[in-house]
């Protein structure tokens, strides 16, 4: 199985060992974010833009405006805060079928305007392999329906909007904002999911959901009821001192992503690639194993 020319020399070496040591590799999800990743730039404002209006958004954003900035600068619960925030001023009250539709629309239009063909790439090299796709984003999942099943992904692991029993969004989550270790959480429990139904490689795309039946996951997890425990096996042709884990029962993981929301994402990954980092399909990527970075770092203290 080969890899795509432009992935990195350790990335290429550790993709071998795995797949010499058994069927691991073979049996691989793809987990992509998709603000900054499968498109440039963000996708929050500009929806609630089309839904509202840009006057109605304005006038919403200037009184929480000093939170929006601290959640920029600062980052962590505080983004989560800041925008359940404005989803609570923008979008509470509206019929949520309304907005669904509206965002789904959107949703197809703002990829098509804004995909990157890099990442688009590398996704369809996954396919090819019989990977697992999926999208996992802080960005609504109503944003990203319409998405999927335009690239044809197993599954939409991302945020959803509280609805209440008349139907109307309340404008804060359902669960918690899937962000930082709400990424990695929901991806475990999804991967969890499919090896326990059999993780079948030989599935040809006529099995892949696609016109509406794309799966969302749940929305929210705790670290209490996913098994973390992998046991690890050093690959001898690495001299960087990266650390490979045995996958054992559970695919094989790759993971995309280019934001601080991504990072326990990308530290938990197999192989980890920082799409912010550089273009996946003009020089090559430089592979980010967290866990290899943050255990150097520690050698260097000692």
């Amino acid at each position: 199985m080969d890899l795509p020319p432009e992935t990195s020399r350790t990335a290429r070496r550790n993709r071998r060992s795995l797949r010499d040591d058994g069927n691991t590799a073979d049996r691989a999800l793809a987990a992509f974010d998709f603000d900054g990743t499968l498109t440039r730039g963000g996708s929050v404002w500009q929806f609630l833009v089309a839904v509202r209006g840009y006057k109605a958004v304005a006038w919403a954003t200037i009184p929480i405006l000093p939170k929006l900035v601290c959640a920029a600068l600062l980052g962590g619960s505080r983004s989560d805060r800041a925008k359940e925030a404005l989803f609570t001023r923008t979008l509470a009250g509206l019929q949520a079928s309304d907005v669904y539709g509206m965002a789904r629309e959107f949703g197809i239009e703002h990829y098509r305007n804004h995909a990157r063909t890099d990442t688009r790439t590398r996704l369809e090299w996954h396919r090819s392999e019989g990977h697992r796709l999926v999208i996992v984003s802080a960005s609504p999942d109503c944003i990203l329906q319409g998405i999927a099943e335009l690239l044809e992904v197993d599954a939409v692991i991302a945020t959803s909007l509280a609805v209440d029993e008349k139907g109307f969004l309340t404008g804060r989550y359902e669960g918690s904002n899937c962000r930082g270790e709400q990424k990695i959480q929901r991806v475990r429990s999804w991967m969890a999911g499919i090896s326990s139904e059999g993780f079948d490689e030989s599935d040809d795309s006529s099995t892949r959901p696609r016109n509406g039946a794309v799966g969302v996951a749940g929305s929210d997890v705790t670290a209490a009821n996913v098994t973390t425990d992998r046991a690890e096996l050093t690959d001898p042709s690495t001299t960087d001192g990266t650390t490979l884990k045995d996958t054992g029962s559970r695919p094989y993981l790759w993971a995309y992503g280019n934001s601080a929301g991504d990072r326990r994402l990308l530290a938990e990954a197999d192989i980890s690639l920082n799409t912010a980092k550089a273009h996946l399909g003009k020089r090559p990527i430089a592979q980010y194993n967290y866990q290899a970075k943050l255990k150097r770092k520690a050698n260097a203290k000692r």
